[in-house]
C-alpha cells in the first residue's frame, strides 16, 4: 500500500508488518493535496497547494512538473484538488480549483 502525507512524504507499506512504513520518501516541500499511483507503470503524481502536480519515480526523483494549463494561452493551474491515471495508458486527469479538468 502507498499513502501520502500533506506534509510531501509518501509511505510504502507490507501488510505483514503491522508496526511501521517499509520506505519513506518526501517528495514534495508545499503541502501535498492529492495524490495517485499508476497501476501498471512505476509513477506516482502529486498535486500542490502551491498550484502544481509533479509526476515522480518510486525513488523521489521527478520527472516533469506541471503549472500551467495547456491550450489555455500559459494561464496558470490552481490548487489541485484530485489526480488520477488512466489504469492501462500513461495518462493523467487533474482536477483544480480554477475550474478546469
Amino acid at each position: 500500500i502507498v499513502s501520502g502525507a500533506i506534509a510531501g512524504d509518501v509511505r510504502w507499506w507490507d501488510l505483514r508488518m503491522k508496526s511501521s512504513s517499509v520506505r519513506n520518501v518526501e517528495i514534495q516541500r508545499s503541502p501535498m493535496t492529492a495524490m495517485a499511483c499508476h497501476p501498471r507503470i512505476p509513477v506516482l503524481a502529486s498535486g500542490s497547494d502551491a498550484n502544481f502536480v509533479k509526476i515522480w519515480t518510486p525513488d523521489g526523483d521527478a520527472v516533469q512538473v506541471i503549472r500551467h494549463h495547456e491550450r489555455l494561452q500559459g494561464q496558470r493551474i490552481g490548487r489541485v484538488s484530485s489526480l488520477d491515471f488512466h489504469p492501462n495508458r500513461p495518462l493523467l486527469a487533474a482536477a483544480y480549483t480554477d475550474h478546469y479538468i
